[in-house]
């Protein structure tokens, strides 16, 4: 019976085990299926109780990659930075694109040191090499930002060699001002001619090209840059990119109006129709007053440029003005208000034009008409406009009767007080007149 007992409890004792070994075989499993295994301490942690820093937390979040060529930020303190590059679609390997975007949320809430962190683990895990040069160039975009200047070089340092394209122009360009703002001129100058000579959009090679001079400028070297493209020149005088870098000198990094217009016609005769070039030559002639020049431009781009024919033929009136051809310049006036609908603003325009370009007929018939379509609360103001002119072109008879109308019919009585004191201004310069 005894021995009964003992092989019962046995047996008991069995099941029980086998139930816990089970039990734990499901927990593990479970366990592993979710991926949860418990956080390991850090260094940090276990020495001090403390949580894990956040680069401590990147360091074990995933593995880095080739991308490992730019350099680690080093944690500082910042105090200002804002997005500046615009959200990227989801896509394939979206888990690595989340570092990215973390990075930029943490750079609008100003968290700057962790947007940072983020960025680097974006650009060492980014599957793509689009998103790869996003957090490369937000990072150092940032660090310059916040005037970081010799940590943002050491980004890009390794990132100009792996970036392609339109990334890595930008990184070239960003590399040089950091350059620049560190004083090493010559070496700027270098990143902004690899820019110049990329063969990049054009918006970007003005840009470089503009840079380029200020750091030629700021190392001493601008007369030696000058010397070299105008050798050039003598032996081959239609380069065209030795004449446009002349040209980039003389109207930005030392401005020469004479030389700049003198290239910008050599240009011309390579590039008859270039219209950017034709607008260029148009500015510079009429600020250097060379009327002449500024009308030939002009009128050339009438035929290529049309859409921008207001804008031109504001430039003919100015040049025709300046030649003191006043009827061109008249002709220009009447095709700025081409189309328009006479009103009292347009006509008063119109007569301001003529008025300054000697065309005093046609500027006081065009105020009379406009006193004639004025409202009410404008007439005023255009009837005080006519007798102004009146005064100024001697026809004193006409200004007094307007003044007199006004100072006792105006419906201010500021309007009334003003209207006598001119009336009376013009009476005085009538009764000198009489013999």
């Amino acid at each position: 019976m005894g021995s009964a007992r003992s092989k019962s409890l046995i047996i008991a004792a069995l099941g029980a085990a086998c139930i816990l070994i089970a039990a734990g075989l499901i927990i593990a499993i479970v366990l592993a299926s979710k991926g949860d295994h418990p956080p390991k301490p850090t260094s940090a942690s276990s020495e001090s109780g403390r949580e894990a820093t956040p680069s401590q937390q990147l360091a074990s979040e995933q593995p880095a990659t080739t991308a490992q060529q730019v350099s680690p930020v080093v944690a500082r303190s910042a105090q200002a930075g804002v997005p500046l590059l615009p959200p990227l679609e989801n896509g394939p390997g979206e888990e690595r694109q989340e570092y990215f975007t973390k990075g930029r949320l943490l750079q609008r809430q100003g968290q700057f040191e962790r947007a940072l962190q983020y960025y680097q683990k974006s650009a060492e895990s980014a599957a793509s090499p689009a998103l790869r040069s996003a957090a490369i160039l937000s990072q150092a975009e940032l660090l310059f930002r916040q005037r970081r200047h010799a940590e943002a070089i050491d980004v890009l340092q390794g990132a100009v060699a792996i970036l392609e394209d339109d990334a890595r122009v930008r990184a070239l360009i960003l590399k040089g001002r950091c350059l620049s703002q560190q004083q090493r001129h010559e070496e700027a100058a270098a990143c902004f001619e690899e820019v110049v000579r990329s063969g990049t959009e054009k918006a970007r090679v003005d840009m470089a090209q503009e840079l380029l001079f200020r750091a030629h400028q700021a190392a001493g070297t601008l007369d030696d840059v000058i010397e070299a493209r105008n050798r050039t020149l003598e032996e081959r005088p239609d380069d065209e990119r030795a004449l446009r870098e002349l040209l980039a000198v003389y109207t930005r990094a030392r401005p020469n109006t004479e030389k700049a217009i003198e290239v910008a016609q050599r240009l011309l005769e390579l590039q008859p129709d270039d219209i950017a070039l034709l607008h260029l030559l148009a500015d510079v002639a009429l600020s250097a007053q060379d009327g002449k020049t500024a009308v030939a431009a002009c009128e050339r781009l009438l035929e290529l440029d049309s859409a921008n024919s207001r804008m031109l033929w504001e430039r003919l009136l100015s040049a025709y003005t300046m030649m003191g051809e006043s009827d061109k310049a008249l002709k220009c006036a009447r095709k700025l208000f081409e189309g328009q609908e006479p009103t009292t603003s347009t006509l008063s325009a119109f007569a301001g034009i003529c008025a300054r370009i000697g065309k005093n007929e046609e500027a006081i018939e065009a105020l009379k008409q406009g006193v004639g379509l004025a409202a009410a609360e404008e007439r005023d103001a255009a009837q005080l406009a006519l007798a102004g002119l009146y005064q100024r072109t001697g026809e004193l008879t006409q200004a007094i009767a307007v003044y007199q109308h006004l100072s006792e019919n105006a419906r201010s009585t500021q309007t009334k007080d003003r209207a006598s004191r001119l009336l009376k201004a013009a009476a005085g310069q009538d009764g000198k007149r009489q013999p």
